[in-house]
């Protein structure tokens, strides 16, 4: 009994020194408003994302094409030819290019009063190439940047209408 009896005394010299109040780095803590925990949050965080926002549009409105900048060539077109017909706005200066030669010039013209043109071509056309129009006066492009079915080409430039030349 002597032996369960200190062994108890010993428990509680050791055990009542921990329940008590404690000094940490010169910090008494025996209340419950301890000064080394976490800090509160602060209402204003910096650094931060922005919080969510809801879009309340619906889809973007259409893009409307102004058709009286399109350009036609008349189809098909067949290799050997020399000459080139289409359509177009009135009075407008276009140059045919070949595009599988990088933009070589093959005719320039204007597009007539009625909107068709008919240009003569300094070489033949090949097979399987595809040619193009392009406006002859580059000072016009401006306006002719929102066409229909126009095609801006690396290392050639803005494309009014291209097409293929059939065998």
């Amino acid at each position: 009994m002597k032996k369960i009896l200190s062994f108890f005394i010993i428990l509680a010299i050791l055990i009542l020194p921990a329940c008590g109040p404690s000094t940490i780095d010169g910090i008494t803590t025996a209340d419950n408003s301890s000064n080394i925990s976490y800090p509160a949050p602060s209402s204003t965080i910096t650094n931060s994302y922005p919080p969510p926002r809801q879009e309340n549009s619906g889809y973007p409105a259409p893009i409307v094409v102004d058709e009286s900048k399109r350009f036609t060539i008349e189809e098909p077109l067949e290799a050997g030819s020399t000459e080139i017909m289409g359509t177009g706005p009135a009075n407008i200066p276009i140059k045919v290019i070949s595009i599988s030669y990088v933009g070589e010039t093959l005719g320039n013209g204007v597009v007539k009063e009625d909107g068709t043109f008919r240009i003569s071509l300094s070489s033949p056309l090949e097979a399987n190439h595809v040619i193009g129009l392009q406006l002859g006066d580059e000072s016009l492009e401006p306006s002719f940047l929102d066409g229909p079915g126009y095609t801006n080409i690396p290392m050639i430039g803005l494309v009014l209408t291209q097409t293929v030349v059939q065998p």
